[in-house]
């Protein structure tokens, strides 16, 4: 059990909670609660933290509004890790938000907060507007297929900020909140490490029967998710998530290791540490290697003085590490230590691949299609290929007809400028295989209603637009392609001021039909762009660039007064509520640094924003006690 003591003599008995020089300010100023209430009003966040992110299970998806049958055209999917997520998400902060209303008295919104609440609310209300005003109303209210991170879950983020910014008021509560946490971080690593040493549960028929619905069942078979390799994604759907969440579950427990004083909890938190360590790296995540990065300094800079007065425990727990670190690599045959540096320096076939790729394409300047045209833009001319009645006519940029020959059902041509193209048809299918240089470009469906293409998902169309781009020429392979990604979003930020396209409606709108830069890029044209791979560029084309202003004050005003705090402060030795504001801190910085290559996700948001929503709500106790003269003092 942990002792409080005030060091201020006003403050009242130890054991107590205050925020004021006496009991009736401290009434006065947060509308009371009953202390006992406040581990009951926490129930719904201690919900989202330990098992929105652990949700598997099959969901089949009817899709009929024009967003999402954007994904391929097709009016059902199997969603496996995001729908089940949300919903849940849903529920329990729907649920929390009614508790608390229903339990505060007086007015829920504290002045001392209020320069937190007015950008949140500005976020939440610029995410509302684009989702009205946006062309895709089902896909910006409810999400994109897989992702489900619409307006309603925006909003939903803000209310569960606000929700833990007032709910975790006691040491009790937040020490719970940090529980579940561990536990919930503890079964998605070790999964994760199944999956790093080639066993994926999800193979098993068990877990897979286990996830998927009776119905279903009953109709045949069950579902599982198709990931190649052994890259860690676990529970959370992808090994870039699994970087942004280890980035924020690794300072934490390395502050909570500094913290606890008890041998078995050292130990508890010394495997939590290496389980995350390992996923970190085995999810070969570079965005959630720098996001722990830069917490680990920040971290250094607080417990500076501590860590040097006790080197000798310092150094130990990294000798311990580093050997556990050792040992896994071990017994994974040396996979760990290339993971890492491939992390570092890039995957070496890839970089080949895309050299070989791109002799293999040259002269071949651009390709286009709409809903009757195929163009194949080369230094000698361009190919044309017409649709008309399931007919395939096919003539140069002059309208002038290219002499052919079909055998074997391959239409090929003498015509000097062109006889390095082909074109395999397959009249069963309905299908075309473009081929340059006898490699195959992109499949094309010819239909009554016109060309469809894995790549131009669905109606979206080029109709002759020029690709825009801006920036990272030259580099657009950065960070597994995001240079490219960033360069075609960048120029639709114009659009985007005021209000956004849409929450989550990025897919939409980014140039799927840029063929070639995909080929050169990614090694096939088939590629589907669905994520912007940057939490701010993704705000400012989803919700609008003033969104995004309002998001980044919200992170810039805590992250300010956090400095403030912790980096002068000797507090966070002795007082437990500095110490978990430090660790929510620090879990802050590494994933708001690794939200610069990985997007906001709603396997891993909501720990962020609870953590967040703690973190600000005990800087402002923190800075009113501070003011007032007297901070507690906890033991463990």
């Amino acid at each position: 059990m942990s002792a409080q003591k005030s060091l201020n003599k006003k403050s009242g008995a130890p054991g107590k909670s205050y925020s004021g020089k006496n009991h009736g300010s401290n009434r006065k100023h947060l509308n009371y609660i009953n202390p006992n209430h406040y581990t009951y009003l926490a129930i719904p966040l201690l919900l989202i933290i330990a098992l929105v992110p652990l949700i598997v299970y099959v969901k089949k998806v009817i899709l009929n509004d024009p967003g999402n049958l954007y994904w391929n055209g097709q009016n059902e999917r199997y969603d496996i890790f995001s729908y089940y997520k949300m919903v849940y998400l849903l529920i329990f902060a729907g649920a929390g938000l009614l508790l608390y209303l229903l339990m505060k008295k007086g007015n829920p919104f504290e002045k001392v907060k209020r320069p937190y609440y007015i950008p949140t609310g500005i976020f939440a209300l610029l995410a509302l507007a684009s989702a009205i005003a946006s062309d895709y109303k089902q896909v910006a209210f409810f999400g994109f297929i897989e992702r489900y991170e619409g307006a309603v879950v925006l909003i939903v983020y803000c209310v569960i900020l606000f929700l833990a910014m007032n709910v975790f008021q006691d040491e009790k509560s937040i020490k719970i909140m940090f529980g579940c946490l561990f536990a919930s971080a503890t079964v998605i690593s070790i999964l994760g490490i199944f999956q790093y040493c080639g066993i994926n549960y999800f193979d098993s028929s068990f877990i897979s029967q286990l996830i998927t619905p009776p119905y279903l069942l009953k109709l045949g078979g069950s579902i599982k998710p198709n990931m190649e390799g052994n890259l860690i994604y676990s529970t959370l759907y992808n090994p870039n998530y699994v970087g942004s969440y280890t980035a924020m579950l690794i300072p934490i427990s390395v502050i909570l290791l500094i913290w606890f004083k008890k041998i078995w909890q050292k130990l508890a938190i010394s495997t939590i540490l290496l389980l995350t360590l390992i996923n970190l790296i085995g999810s070969q995540s570079f965005a959630g290697l720098i996001g722990t990065g830069f917490a680990v300094v920040i971290l250094l800079i607080i417990y500076k003085n501590d860590l040097w007065a006790h080197k000798w425990i310092t150094l130990s727990a990294i000798l311990i590490l580093i050997a556990g670190t050792i040992a896994v690599n071990f017994a994974a045959k040396g996979a760990l230590v290339n993971r890492l540096v491939n992390m570092m320096t890039g995957n070496a076939e890839i970089v080949e691949a895309q050299k070989s790729i791109n002799n293999t394409l040259a002269g071949l300047s651009d390709v286009k299609m709409d809903d009757r045209r195929l163009q194949l833009v080369t230094n000698k001319g361009t190919l044309v290929v017409l649709t008309q009645d399931l007919a395939i006519n096919v003539m140069d940029e002059n309208n002038a007809v290219i002499p052919s020959k079909f055998d074997n059902n391959t239409l090929t041509f003498s015509d000097k400028r062109f006889e390095n193209i082909k074109i395999a048809v397959k009249p069963d299918e309905g299908m075309m295989n473009i081929f340059y240089n006898n490699f195959q470009l992109l499949d094309v469906a010819f239909t009554k209603d016109g060309l469809r293409s894995p790549t131009n998902r669905w109606l979206n169309y080029r109709n002759d637009r020029e690709i825009q781009a801006f920036g990272f020429k030259g580099v657009e392979t950065f960070g597994s392609n995001r240079g490219y990604i960033w360069s075609r979003s960048i120029p639709q930020l114009k659009d985007t001021i005021l209000l956004g396209h849409g929450p989550d409606t990025f897919a939409i709108y980014f140039p799927q039909y840029d063929f070639l830069s995909k080929l050169r890029f990614y090694l096939t044209g088939s590629i589907f762009v669905d994520k912007a791979h940057n939490l701010y560029l993704q705000t400012a084309l989803n919700t609008g660039v003033l969104s995004l202003l309002a998001l980044l004050a919200l992170f810039v005003m805590y992250f300010i007064s956090s400095i403030k705090l912790y980096f002068k402060s000797n507090s966070v030795r002795t007082n437990f509520f500095s110490t978990a504001g430090a660790a929510c801190f620090t879990a802050f910085c590494g994933y708001v640094v690794a939200a610069l290559a990985n997007d906001s996700v709603v396997s891993v948001a909501p720990v962020f924003w609870v953590l967040l929503g703690l973190g600000i709500g005990i800087n402002v106790k923190l800075a009113k006690e501070t003011a007032d003269g007297f901070l507690q003092k906890s033991s463990i």
